[in-house]
């Protein structure tokens, strides 16, 4: 029996339901404040092993971290207001990197609601033009197909000569482009597709820039 309630948290293209057959894992735990060292030491060990059940199952562990049995990804629910604070007020590269993961996310399963305790810290990013104007720098440091078959954006070199990477050069570029408007607008859509709808009607995109990146976004899917 869990020593307290909890929100087990999907972050990235799981939190948006946008999985491909690449995705490994990307997830968290959100717990309530005032818990114990034997209640921490018990959801430690249950992190641990869901790492491990998933992987059993075909998830990959997450090269970068992003996994409920890293003390950096399970947090009391003040702890998580402070560390996504921080990323808004002071964004080095590192809290941009962590930002494009976690504030994609969604309570899987557990009593705690991960949008209704932590959405009001994150819609404070609307406010800080810094942070917003280093999302908006990472987004279009991804460069989309300008002409494949002009060998434009394909890779040069290597085993992989000639290809093109699909999430790279496509997925990644649109969903940040969807995320940086929910963020600026301080809304709380989670997938790219309702996003870009969003951001049309917000006028943030005009409708047939949204049409043709919601197309480009489900054919790379």
């Amino acid at each position: 029996t869990p020593p307290s309630d909890y929100g087990w948290i999907a972050f990235g293209s799981q939190a948006r339901c946008e999985q491909t057959l690449q995705s490994d894992q990307d997830h968290g735990l959100l717990l309530p404040d005032g818990l114990d060292a034997a209640a921490h030491a018990w959801w430690r060990a249950l992190a641990e092993w869901m790492v491990g059940a998933l992987e059993r199952c075909g998830y990959p562990r997450c090269k970068g971290g992003v996994m409920a049995s890293n003390d950096a990804w399970r947090h009391e629910a003040g702890a998580w207001c402070r560390e996504f604070a921080s990323w808004i007020e002071r964004p080095n590269e590192e809290h941009v990197l962590d930002s494009a993961i976690g504030f994609d996310l969604r309570t899987v399963t557990g009593r705690l609601a991960v949008r209704d305790l932590l959405q009001p810290t994150i819609v404070q990013a609307a406010d800080h033009g810094v942070f917003l104007g280093r999302m908006a720098r990472d987004a279009i440091r991804h460069r989309p197909p300008l002409g494949f078959f002009r060998r434009f954006a394909v890779e040069r070199s290597g085993a992989h000569a000639g290809s093109f990477d699909i999430k790279s050069g496509v997925m990644v570029p649109i969903a940040d482009i969807g995320r940086l408007s929910t963020l600026a607008r301080g809304g709380d859509e989670i997938s790219t597709d309702d996003r870009l709808v969003a951001a049309a009607a917000a006028g943030h995109l005009s409708p047939e820039l949204a049409d043709t990146l919601r197309a480009g976004y489900e054919l790379a899917t």
